[in-house]
């Protein structure tokens, strides 16, 4: 099921887009959404494979997310799943069992050039959708996912241009 697609644009030049979104480490943990979180990762390459996890420090939260490379073609597109665990248990959790209402989710980001700097479409596919999710009327998730992810793009872009520029000053 199509969760979300939708496009923004970066004011940067599309190579330096692309490292910075295909760098976990660089940027995400200054999104709002994830203040607080803690990413850890090996020291392997940024390559197809790559596993990324995220936790919250919060005892009460029962869940890590693992963030998983899938396809890194730079500077055009980078594609990863992300799923949940328990926070002492690598094994992926099912929608009835973890705190979303799918198994899996694929996040697709796709970087083209563009003369203000770089168009990046985003879409991401749920699958094993449970419960509620699994029934209710389509037109109605997707307006609600357009409204959450409208803000969540606006969080991106802000996020990577200060990133980015922050780069460039310290050159």
């Amino acid at each position: 099921m199509l969760f979300f697609d939708t496009r923004y644009l970066i004011r940067r030049p599309q190579t330096e887009v692309f490292t910075c979104l295909s760098d976990f480490q660089r940027y995400l943990m200054r999104l709002p959404e994830f203040y607080g979180a803690h990413l850890s990762a090996d020291e392997t390459p940024t390559e197809p494979g790559k596993v990324y996890w995220i936790s919250v420090p919060e005892s009460a939260y029962a869940y890590r997310t693992r963030l998983e490379l899938v396809e890194v073609c730079a500077p055009e597109r980078l594609v990863y799943d992300y799923q949940y665990t328990r926070v002492d248990d690598d094994a992926p959790l099912s929608a009835r069992e973890g705190p979303m209402p799918w198994d899996r989710a694929r996040v697709t980001l796709a970087c083209s050039s563009c003369q203000e700097g770089t168009q990046v479409s985003a879409q991401m596919h749920v699958f094993g959708v449970q419960g509620f999710f699994a029934r209710w009327k389509t037109s109605a998730l997707i307006t609600a996912c357009a409204r959450a992810q409208k803000s969540a793009n606006d969080n991106m872009v802000r996020v990577i241009e200060n990133v980015l520029a922050d780069s460039t000053v310290d050159r």
